[in-house]
């Protein structure tokens, strides 16, 4: 996945959604991935490709194809393995909740994510501080990355306690998250992953007041 990862979810989304037929992708413009409305883009962004694999194939056959690999493909291959690395750990973590429908609300979904300082200050000048304000993008997605961090700084004032932050090394974090984000139980309405032996590093807390159940929180 970390070499190619990104063209799969792109081509057969690969990893995504289940609830999208088979064989969806990023490519038809009839695809359960896009409106009507947006299918103009789609035809658009294809002929973008389309484009720049023609100008690949011209720089091949005026520098040669060693030239192609260790200046282009290799630095994409390692563009690619930074998007998947950071996808993953930035919805795969074993302190972050699931919500099944009845839970499920858009605040819910959006905030339960991560802001890590991937790479420190090489990840926010050569990504764009897409990993270190992620939680601010899931909010709001239209806002570009070099404006998140002023989202950043209000979102964290206003969710307080319930901000993700996580200032773990990122291969140790990756590490952890690949060993501890096996598995999520078949029931429940708010779950957590859980690693191969069935043990999990945080669950919901119920309190009952007087034979009701009182509001649910995470512990």
């Amino acid at each position: 996945m970390q070499a190619f990862g990104w063209h799969a979810y792109l081509a057969y989304n690969a990893l995504g959604s289940p609830r999208y037929p088979k064989g969806t992708n990023h490519l038809s413009p009839s695809s359960a991935l896009f409106k009507e409305r947006e299918r103009l883009k789609v035809i658009a962004s294809n002929l973008g490709l389309a484009f720049m694999l023609c100008m690949l194939t011209l720089y091949i056959r005026r520098a040669g194809f060693a030239s192609f690999v260790k200046f282009y493909f290799v630095p994409y291959l390692f563009a690619n393995h930074w998007i998947v690395m950071l996808t993953f750990l930035h919805h795969s973590d074993p302190t972050i909740p699931h919500y099944r429908a009845k839970e499920w609300s858009f605040l819910r979904g959006a905030v339960a994510t991560v802001d890590r300082p991937l790479l420190g200050w090489a990840g926010r000048f050569f990504l764009h501080n897409v990993s270190h304000d992620h939680v601010a993008h899931h909010l709001f997605s239209t806002i570009p990355f070099y404006n998140q961090p002023q989202v950043t700084a209000h979102v964290k004032r206003v969710l307080g306690e319930h901000y993700n932050y996580d200032s773990t090394n990122t291969f140790r974090a990756l590490y952890r998250s690949f060993t501890e984000c096996c598995f999520i139980e078949d029931e429940g309405d708010i779950v957590f992953y859980k690693n191969k032996d069935g043990e999990v590093q945080r669950r919901l807390a119920v309190s009952h007041d007087e034979g009701e159940k009182a509001p649910r929180r995470l512990e």
